[in-house]
């Protein structure tokens, strides 16, 4: 549901970007091929554009289908950088972690072996984060809390089959874990997934008759892959994210608007009736979509055309909170720091 939402929203964003401000260009096609944490974290948050030595601010990152960079913004909507990953994004998966670091996965069918990570202030070239074998790097997912850093893999040749998720614990170039998917009720999964505060990966499959929602939990030692259903039928769920409460947030397609629902964690493998619902509506003759959670837990990134800021949870009938106009292709989002479950 992702990958088609991203696609019709750059579809229906037909307007002139706009840059506000002098912006930060850092060419970073190439990279290295270890990981080695260069500098302290305090070191390099307190080198973070526009940030102060004690408090950096959050930042918003956006790729953009069919560009060749990620576009940051500051807490006040402002354009500060621009990174250069050198690949076309037509879907690229993004994520940080705790430590502010980014993520950057292909997230298409000739997905590289390999994510690249950005340490802040995201002007060096990027480490290189290889997955084992020859398989593809096809997205990406951080804790929050840990550090541990979750791969989607795939074959890099026909049928593309998803093949396993590799663990990786903060810092280190080799997994700590390397689960397989063959053999599970799972015929695909997306290259999207969110831990929750106990390490639990949620994410979204396939198991040959219907969307499902899947988790794995244990990083470093996960095995099992658990699927779900719903107490109340639900159409095409996808894992959202995990909200500041530990809620599992469930997107759904209804009537061509994105709903999202808040579910207190399954039991017996099943989702019970939804605690909160938030619905973002369009937006300048444009449906909106959502993209991510603020660092706050309180608010919401979408994307119609412009990127827009929004309450959390609510049915959005009120203007947003911020707008920053003009962003044109918005794929996908990730903030620095993250929300932590």
């Amino acid at each position: 549901m992702w990958l088609r939402f991203i696609r019709k929203l750059a579809m229906a964003a037909m307007v002139a970007a706009v840059v506000i401000g002098p912006i930060a260009r850092t060419a970073l096609a190439d990279g290295v091929n270890a990981r080695t944490g260069s500098g302290s974290v305090a070191q390099r948050l307190q080198s973070l554009p526009n940030s102060g030595k004690q408090s950096p601010e959050s930042l918003l990152f956006v790729t953009l289908i069919g560009k060749k960079w990620i576009d940051v913004f500051n807490s006040q909507g402002r354009k500060i950088r621009e990174i250069r990953t050198g690949a076309v994004g037509e879907g690229e998966v993004i994520a940080t972690d705790g430590y502010r670091d980014l993520f950057v996965a292909d997230g298409s069918a000739t997905s590289a072996p390999y994510v690249d990570e950005y340490e802040p202030p995201y002007d060096s070239r990027p480490v290189k984060i290889y997955v084992p074998g020859t398989q593809g790097a096809w997205g990406v997912a951080a804790d929050a809390r840990t550090g541990v850093l979750a791969i989607f893999s795939f074959t890099l040749s026909p049928p593309y089959e998803p093949y396993f998720i590799a663990f990786y614990r903060h810092g280190s170039a080799k997994p700590c874990n390397v689960v397989s998917t063959k053999g599970s009720p799972l015929q695909t999964f997306d290259p999207v997934g969110f831990f929750d505060s106990e390490g639990t990966l949620f994410f979204n499959g396939y198991n040959g008759k219907s969307s499902v929602v899947a988790s794995l939990p244990g990083e470093c030692s996960a095995k099992t892959v658990n699927l779900y259903s719903f107490a109340v039928p639900t159409h095409n769920p996808s894992v959202f994210a995990v909200d500041g409460n530990d809620n599992v947030v469930i997107s759904t397609e209804e009537n061509h608007n994105v709903l999202l629902y808040s579910y207190k964690h399954p039991k017996g493998g099943v989702f019970a009736s939804p605690i909160a619902a938030t619905w973002i509506g369009p937006y300048g003759g444009h449906d909106a979509g959502p993209l991510t959670f603020a660092g706050d837990g309180r608010h919401i990134w979408a994307a119609s055309g412009a990127i827009l800021l929004y309450r959390y949870p609510g049915i959005q009938t009120t203007a947003p909170v911020l707008v920053i106009p003009n962003v044109q292709y918005a794929g996908q989002a990730a903030v620095a720091p993250p929300l932590v479950p």
